[in-house]
């Protein structure tokens, strides 16, 4: 994490988000970024996936405040699999009752999710439950591939330079936490973000598409 660091402007700051903050973030994160299969279900579940950022031991998380309002958030992980792990092992049955009470209430996204993500999930739990987390010789958590999983500012304060400097954070934290690269995933619709990435020295990394047949953009840069 980061020290609290005031922006450009008097009115703004740069802080490290807090478990109080998680409504706020989650729900900016509804109005900016309304796609996605964690946004289809829906807020409560939301807040929980922000909270696993700030409790994760290679979480990076942090907001843009205007006199006590937030104007952007930008959350990652300094290092994925570290993260995946600490999701595993403590968060996945307040996530998984949250995540089961929305698709319940949803039978469409149910099916789909059963359809497309299952399978793959409850691998993943089984693997990264039994994967030991890599440290060095001080017990440290060895950091290698960061991710950029979010960000997003609200529409009001967009062009103010509200999203480069939080960018310009997390690269920074990334880097300090012992990060030596880091990767993000964009829209293929998204242009905008593509350009935005791309002037701050993102460096394109081919394209994919997910279990709903959305394109993706990969980003990285490196570190070290």
């Amino acid at each position: 994490m980061v020290a609290v660091a005031p922006l450009d402007e008097p009115t703004m700051l740069l802080r490290v988000v807090e478990v109080r903050d998680a409504g706020r973030t989650a729900r900016l994160h509804l109005e900016a970024l309304p796609g996605g299969f964690f946004v289809s279900l829906g807020p409560r579940f939301l807040r929980a996936y922000h909270r696993t950022f700030l409790t994760s031991p290679a979480g990076i998380a942090l907001l843009a405040e205007r006199d006590g309002e937030t104007v952007g958030f930008i959350v990652g992980t300094v290092d994925e699999a570290t993260h995946y792990r600490h999701v595993v092992r403590r968060d996945r049955w307040s996530l998984g009752a949250r995540g089961l009470a929305a698709l319940m209430s949803k039978p469409e996204l149910l099916v789909r999710f059963v359809q497309t993500r299952l399978y793959r999930y409850l691998r993943g739990m089984v693997r990264l439950s039994r994967a030991p987390v890599a440290t060095d010789n001080e017990g440290t958590v060895r950091a290698t591939t960061g991710v950029l999983r979010h960000m997003a500012v609200d529409a009001a304060h967009r062009g103010d330079g509200v999203g480069a400097v939080l960018l310009d954070a997390f690269v920074d934290t990334a880097k300090a936490q012992g990060a030596r690269s880091i990767r993000l995933s964009t829209a293929a619709n998204n242009v905008a973000a593509q350009r935005f990435y791309e002037r701050h020295g993102w460096q394109s990394g081919g394209q994919q598409t997910d279990a709903d047949g959305q394109r993706w953009f990969h980003y990285g840069r490196r570190l070290r």
